[in-house]
This record gives structure tokens, C-alpha cells and sequence, in this order.
């Protein structure tokens, strides 16, 4: 297998801190390591102001405040030239749709071309672990860190999440070839009639009991339109059609279903975030934390 030292390529290895997880929310610290031919060549870390307070949930993830952020540039000044840095050079991030959809929503926001190819080391970590025979639970940052006895005494800090990125990428590139793991846009594949059968329902009106009857069925693509309509503001209008269509116990089981759709994770934090109030999200939540999900596998 080549080793990624002997391969004349730019990586750079990327992190973001923001104030949550929404489409809504913003990049207050970026972090990153540029690797070029196998070697460190720079990293660098700064803080953003998001223009507007940070929670104090944020804060006790990250450790970083409002106050910290006060005098920090703000996202539109630097991103251009971030933009112009990262050309030509292929991203790598631990869950990186997370990192991609903020990097490419920021560039939008500044009128620039979004970056399409990068490498995710959380799935890649998942083929590595198979392909050394190794079987340990878990692919999260803290996890490879973890794996690879890496230290990071400041996890949910840019620069640092990405250095102990950095240094695992390279150590799964001397068993897996990078190039095999670098994702991007696809061509679309043709919809199937009950593909397209399944989007009306979601995207034509809200016919609630059609919905419900979808949901006995554990299938994959009714999740996914499910999951999707949920995270458009859908959820607070119809709740009450919802809850009484729709046994609580049943909407539960299909929003877990629907989360455990690798890629649509944040979708249901972003609905936990903006209904926790609501006694079937909490109890998704409390589900979710103790591991439940894992019986409520696809068929």
C-alpha cells in the first residue's frame, strides 16, 4: 500500500468549532493543519465572532465565550482568503459533512464556488479498524484519539481536534489508500416510483395519515423524507396533528430509526436543539444517551 509520504499531495486537515448545530448557526473558531508530501508544513488556529452571543452550552463544550470572541474577526472577513488557501488542496475533517456543510454554507453566504472533494477519517477509521481485524466500539473524535493513544488535553478546540486528526489520517494512510476514501458529488441515481411516491407525501402537503402508515414500515427512504420534513420547522406547526395521528411510541421508534441513517445524524440534533421542550424529543434524547438506538437498527 503507497504510504501517504511518498504521494505529492496537499491535505488539509480541518476542524471547526460553532455555536451549535444548525444550518442557522456559524463558525466561531477555525483550526487546521496543512500537510503537503507527507510533512507538516503549517497550522493555525483563530476564533471567530459569530455576532451574537455564544451559549452557555456551547461554552461548556468548547470553553469558549462570548468575551473570548469580542475582538475576533468576523467570518466574512477572513473566509475569502481561507478560501483561496484551501484550492487545490484536498480536506480532511473527522465527520466531515459536519465541517463541509459549514465550510460550503459560509462560502455560499460570501457569493464563492463551495469545495466539493474531502476525506471523512470517521469513516475511514471504521475500514480501518476492520481491515486490522480490530474490533472496538465507537468512531467519534475521542474515539481515534483514544485508538491511537493520541493526547488532547483541549478536545472541542479547533486546532487541537485537528492535530490529533491529522496525525491518526496519516497513520491509517500507511494501511488504507487515502485516494479510496475521497468523497464528493456523484451523479444522481434515477428515483425509483416509490421513491417518488414516498417525497409527495413530504413534500405535496402534510397528509398526516398517510405519514402514519408510513411509519409502521422500518424503511430507510420513508425515514429519510421523514427525518428531512422534521427538520424544516415542520415539526412545531403539526405537532399537535402529529402526537394525536401518531402514537407517541410510534413517532419516537421512527425518529430513532430515521437518526440512525448514517449522514442525517444532525439533523435530528437540530431538532432536538429547537423542541427539547417537547416530552417525545426529550425521551429521544434520554434514548439516544443511553444507547437504546442500537435496537432500532434498518431493516
Amino acid at each position: 500500500m503507497r504510504s501517504v509520504l511518498e504521494i505529492k499531495m496537499d491535505f488539509v486537515v480541518l476542524d471547526f468549532e460553532t455555536t451549535g448545530l444548525r444550518n442557522e448557526d456559524t463558525i466561531i473558531e477555525i483550526g487546521y493543519v496543512w500537510i503537503k508530501d507527507g510533512q507538516v508544513r503549517d497550522e493555525r488556529s483563530t476564533l471567530i465572532n459569530p455576532r451574537k452571543p455564544i451559549s452557555r452550552r456551547i461554552t461548556k463544550i468548547t470553553g469558549i465565550n462570548t468575551a473570548m470572541v469580542k475582538d475576533a474577526p468576523y467570518l466574512d472577513d477572513v473566509i475569502e482568503g481561507f478560501s483561496k488557501f484551501l484550492r487545490g488542496k484536498l480536506i480532511v475533517a473527522h465527520n466531515a459533512s459536519f465541517d463541509m456543510r459549514f465550510l460550503n454554507n459560509a462560502l455560499r453566504d460570501a457569493k464563492l464556488e463551495p469545495i466539493d472533494g474531502y476525506i471523512c477519517t470517521m469513516r475511514m477509521f471504521r475500514a480501518y479498524k476492520k481491515e486490522m481485524g480490530i474490533q472496538t466500539p465507537g468512531a467519534k473524535l475521542s474515539d481515534l484519539t483514544a485508538f491511537f493513544t493520541l493526547q488532547n488535553d483541549r478536545a472541542h478546540r479547533a486546532l487541537e481536534d485537528a492535530q490529533v486528526t491529522a496525525k491518526a489520517f496519516l497513520s491509517m494512510c500507511e494501511v488504507l489508500d487515502w485516494e479510496k476514501w475521497v468523497s464528493g458529488k456523484k451523479a444522481p441515481k434515477k428515483k425509483s416510483a416509490r421513491i417518488m411516491t414516498y417525497e409527495s407525501h413530504f413534500e405535496e402537503g402534510m397528509d398526516i395519515d398517510k405519514i402514519a402508515e408510513l411509519m409502521k414500515v422500518k424503511h430507510v427512504t420513508v425515514m429519510k423524507y421523514f427525518i428531512d420534513w422534521l427538520s424544516k420547522d415542520n415539526y412545531a406547526k403539526q405537532r399537535d396533528t402529529i402526537v394525536k395521528e401518531m402514537p407517541s411510541n410510534q413517532l419516537v421508534r421512527a425518529i430513532l430509526i430515521a437518526s440512525n441513517n448514517e449522514g442525517r445524524i444532525n439533523k435530528l440534533y437540530e431538532l432536538m436543539d429547537a423542541e427539547a421542550s417537547y416530552p417525545e424529543i426529550q425521551l429521544v434524547v434520554k434514548l439516544k444517551h443511553l444507547k437504546v438506538i442500537d435496537a432500532f437498527k434498518e431493516d
